[in-house]
């Protein structure tokens, strides 16, 4: 039995096929036969839609895609009219769809239609005998990527503002950490409840299921939605101890090494995470040894998260808990050291790098073993030394980060 692939869900949106559910009758001698395109045919749960959930991982992959819809596709209170002006339009002017991803930090690329890289005729038997080798998502990226990226998950007016890349990526997140998860749990004997009803037309069935989401596991099933600050303890003043950056982003990357799935955004020093399970943070917490860990989280039901993963709308006012280093010790005999002030300094820069008589003149530093080490790594300022000019220059970022990535 070939695997699932829950990110490859939406391929048929690649098509010129608008909002396509089903293989066109023309090319249904092409149409795959795996879990994969079971996935594919089978998410929708809409009176007039194609297909139904029938099992755990259609039901999964159902759900999945529907809180990530709702996570991309975040509206502020102040723009929900647009909802209804849609709907208006739609009546009036059949033109509502968009062929392109409008970028909010430059809405000039939305005259740029995208139509050319929808599939059309022969390609779209191309990718459906593509398919029938049950690709793997980064197979798949690999031959379609640059057409997920052009073009909108939903080609509604003001609802084409994600990618189908994007969509992707989030539904598949959101599946395993139901799928992994010992907490939210949904059986294959519910599925088949209502499955096997033989009373049930397809749309009664698709009704049911929808109810199963909305009314009941979307109200039950709860995550914890967490931002994570990491943030080290040295106090950097001179240039080898700017390699305090580079240990924040070793450990970024640890974690999403990690923890995948879970992580939904990040930058430098800071991740969104979505998680079920506290001994996540555990985890994160003993791989961030030495730097602090800052976490601002709450534990909200799928049906109250919705659209919103910004945590002060969401939570109201969240308390950011700190977490330590665990091997701090109770008392630290002086000398402290001179960059991070936590630990006893056992170490003596520069003389304790090249020795006594070669830094004889150099100016003394008392570190500890990891700020000694920190310093010990080459510098990446390469350049540094041959810097005599009195000319500096600097860059201000100006760009309000929380709203970006709320």
């Amino acid at each position: 039995m070939s695997e699932l692939i829950p990110e490859l869900h939406d391929v048929l949106k690649l098509t010129e096929n608008l909002h396509a559910k089903q293989v066109p009758a023309e090319f249904k001698t092409h149409e795959p036969c795996t879990r994969t395109w079971d996935g594919v045919l089978n998410h929708h749960t809409g009176k007039d839609d194609y297909g139904c959930p029938f099992d755990r991982e259609t039901f999964l992959l159902s759900f999945a895609d529907k809180q990530a819809s709702s996570f991309n596709r975040h509206l502020e209170e102040k723009y929900k009219y647009l909802e209804k002006q849609y709907y208006y339009l739609k009546k009036i002017d059949k033109k509502t769809t968009r062929f392109y991803v409008h970028k909010l930090w430059n809405p000039s690329t939305d005259s740029q239609d995208q139509t050319d890289a929808l599939l059309k005729g022969k390609q779209i038997t191309e990718l459906l005998e593509f398919m029938k080798k049950n690709p793997s998502y980064e197979e798949f990226i690999k031959k379609y990527g640059d057409r997920c990226l052009r073009i909108p998950e939903d080609k509604h007016w003001w609802l084409n503002v994600t990618s189908i890349q994007s969509h992707m990526t989030v539904t598949g997140k959101i599946y395993r950490i139901l799928d992994k998860s010992n907490i939210n749990i949904v059986t294959g004997e519910e599925i088949a409840g209502i499955i096997n009803q033989g009373s049930l037309t397809d749309r009664q069935k698709r009704k049911e299921i929808n109810s199963l989401i909305y009314e009941d596991k979307a109200v039950k099933w709860q995550v914890h939605l967490a931002k994570i600050t990491l943030e080290f303890h040295q106090k950097p003043f001179r240039a080898r101890d700017l390699r305090a950056f580079d240990k924040v982003c070793h450990v970024i990357r640890q974690i999403m090494t990690h923890y995948p799935d879970n992580v939904l955004l990040h930058s430098d020093n800071e991740l969104i995470l979505l998680y079920d399970d506290d001994r996540l943070i555990d985890g994160i917490v003993e791989m961030a040894q030495g730097l602090l860990v800052i976490r601002e989280s709450c534990k909200k039901a799928f049906a109250a998260i919705g659209d919103n993963i910004d945590l002060k709308q969401l939570c109201g006012q969240v308390n950011p808990i700190p977490h330590y280093p665990t091997d701090l010790p109770e008392t630290i005999e002086p000398p402290l050291c001179a960059i991070c002030q936590m630990a006893h300094a056992s170490y003596t820069w520069p003389d304790d790098l090249i020795g006594a008589d070669k830094a004889a003149g150099e100016p003394k530093d008392e570190l500890c073993e990891d700020c000694f080490n920190l310093r010990g790594e080459e510098s990446r300022l390469k350049k540094l030394a041959l810097w005599t000019g009195e000319t500096t220059a600097g860059a201000e970022d100006t760009k309000d980060q929380p709203i970006l990535v709320a």
